[in-house]
């Protein structure tokens, strides 16, 4: 019995090893991982194509204060449509204000523009404008347009830009003018005037960012009659926006129009105050 016990006690313990090497979890070989990949340069990615057409567009409607010949407070409706295909654009403008007080009408003016670009290089364009007028309280019922020329582009960085262009043309015009017949002492009569004739239109533009959310536009636009030099218009406008999420920004502008040889019993200068909601896109 002496004899067994030592053997119990060494089975027990061999017995005990056994299962701890059983419980104990193995570790696992390592695997080896595949090698990561190079990271890709901007020279191995494909070149994007560039975009071939490229639109924009903004749309104002406005709360306006006029001078001059229109006198009123009133509403005004104004766009302005812009696409490009490579080197050419195409701009469409068009501007609405029309208003009545007890019956009779206070402002009436309607403008629209077509302007086609087309790039010859970093600087120079070539450009042809079709623009048509109406304002009936200044005396001109409609004035139409068509012309063409070149421009140039002086500065253009991510915060300024000025361009500058001329074009050359014919304008056809009919005016309603308030002539006194024979009574001086009378009402004025309105009588129907026609012309055509060659003209020059001379537009500059200055484009300053004061912030990424906000500009000043100053534009002059100068009209000149070939057949009578003296017979000149300007128009005047400044403009301060400022945009207070991605398509919806406030504008403030101030637009004088002014003409040298007004229709005969009409005033020279016209000033207008708008005050704009501008949805862009």
């Amino acid at each position: 019995m002496k004899k067994i016990l030592p053997l119990l006690v060494v089975a027990a313990m061999l017995m005990s090893g056994l299962a701890q090497a059983q419980t104990t979890p193995t570790q696992d070989k390592p695997q080896d991982k595949p090698p990561d990949k190079p990271a890709e340069t901007a020279a191995d990615k494909p070149p994007q194509p560039a975009k071939l057409l490229i639109y924009h567009s903004s749309t104002s409607i406005s709360f306006l204060l006029a001078r001059g010949n229109n006198k009123t407070l009133s509403f005004s409706f104004d766009t302005d449509q812009n696409i490009g295909i490579k080197k050419d654009s195409l701009n469409l403008k068009g501007t609405l204000i029309y208003a009545r007080d007890n019956g009779f009408m206070t402002n009436e003016i309607y403008y629209t523009h077509l302007k086609y670009n087309h790039q010859l290089g970093e600087g120079a364009y070539l450009l042809s404008l079709a623009r048509f007028e109406r304002n009936v309280l200044a005396g001109y019922p409609s004035r139409f347009s068509f012309s063409a020329g070149g421009g140039w582009t002086w500065i253009k960085t991510s915060k300024f830009a000025l361009f500058s262009d001329l074009a050359v043309g014919w304008s056809s015009e009919n005016s309603a003018a308030k002539v006194n017949l024979g009574d001086v002492t009378g009402p004025p009569v309105e009588k129907s005037l026609n012309s055509s004739f060659l003209s020059t239109i001379f537009t500059s533009r200055v484009t300053f960012s004061l912030t990424p959310t906000s500009q000043v536009i100053h534009q002059e636009v100068v009209f000149v009659n070939m057949h009578d030099v003296s017979d000149y218009r300007v128009n005047s406008m400044s403009s301060l926006s400022a945009s207070f999420s991605r398509y919806f920004g406030l504008k403030m502008t101030v637009q004088v129009n002014y003409e040298r040889k007004p229709v005969l019993g009409y005033k020279n200068t016209d000033v207008f105050l708008i005050s704009s909601l501008v949805i862009g896109i």
